[in-house]
């Protein structure tokens, strides 16, 4: 099974378990990364909300989000390859609709930095895609000005027009060969009004964003659900004393997975679901601004459901 198909299982069996036990509605349809991380929380392996490892040797990279280089304050993407020979290169990427930009002249531009990129060099890229499959309306990758060596931040940019018949824009950045290279600050912005295109705030993971998304590499959270039955007669003021009761049970406790296991098999109608590593997009709205807000190691909720559902709260396990 290839890493696509994986990935799209890990979302189907999410969803379906969800759905499962009646909380469906709790999800937006953006698309949902479960993959975490095996590093510290300060650099990441996985890529961040809206982009996607892409090259012809993804498996001689590691790409995330670095939050001990810092620019201006701000986290950095980063591609690193882990390889001492590589024919062939990798980065992240995203895409996203043409529609809002025909007939504009864009630049894609972020700032990058280095470090022994000796072969192919690192290289920002943008592409402005047609109707047809695998032809591109316009297409640069600056290999013509390659980024070599170990280098400090610099800004660098690429131009298009985006021509009527334009369907969709691809864009991203890559090292070739061996090498790290960080990237911050990314922008759009319309040349010819000269104000930047802002990302949206989420998307639909069934069709094309209608814009940039996630251009600050924003922090997914890992996330477990706890559903907690209604009895027959129980109060919603009943059910918020089970929920403050599992959290003072917890909070003996310091491994949340572990005490998973063990409260599931002595309590069987308590439902405690690991949802993975999520994204702000994962969620409704009125969900996802409480779960990015708190701190880690710590619930949010409870939540209650209709009548004939019960309450539900949320564990924030570690942030990335």
């Amino acid at each position: 099974m290839n890493n696509a198909s994986f990935h799209a299982l890990r979302v189907i069996l999410c969803f379906c378990l969800v759905a499962l036990f009646g909380l469906a509605h709790l999800y937006g349809d953006a698309q949902a990364q479960l993959v975490p991380s095996d590093t510290s929380i300060n650099i990441t392996t996985v890529a961040p909300l809206g982009w996607w490892a892409s090259g012809s040797k993804v498996s001689d990279y590691v790409v995330g989000v670095d939050r001990e280089q810092l620019r201006n304050g701000q986290p950095c993407a980063y591609v690193k390859s882990i390889e001492s020979i590589i024919e062939g290169s990798a980065g992240i990427m995203q895409k996203c609709s043409a529609e809002n930009f025909v007939g504009k002249k864009l630049q894609f531009s972020a700032w990058m930095k280095t470090d022994g990129a000796k072969d192919g060099g690192a290289h920002l890229w943008f592409r402005v895609d047609g109707k047809e499959k695998g032809v591109a309306l316009r297409f640069d990758n600056m290999d013509d000005r390659p980024v070599k060596g170990t280098t400090d931040w610099h800004s660098y940019s690429i131009t298009l027009d985006v021509p009527s018949d334009a369907v969709a824009l691809a864009y991203g950045f890559y090292v070739s060969g061996v090498g790290e290279a960080w990237v911050n600050d990314v922008r759009f912005v319309d040349i010819g009004r000269g104000q930047p295109i802002i990302p949206i705030p989420s998307f639909d993971a069934n069709s094309l964003p209608r814009g940039p998304v996630n251009f600050n590499f924003a922090p997914s959270v890992h996330v477990w659900l706890v559903q907690i039955p209604r009895d027959a007669g129980a109060s919603d003021a009943d059910l918020r004393e089970k929920a403050d009761e599992f959290i003072q049970r917890f909070n003996q406790n310091s491994d949340f997975g572990i005490f998973a296991k063990q409260y599931g098999q002595e309590n069987k109608l308590v439902t405690l679901t690991d949802l993975g590593w999520a994204n702000p997009g994962d969620l409704k709205e009125e969900f996802r601004g409480p779960i990015m807000n708190s701190k880690v190691k710590s619930f949010v909720g409870p939540i209650m459901l209709p009548v004939n559902g019960g309450c539900m709260l949320f564990y924030v396990d570690s942030k990335k």
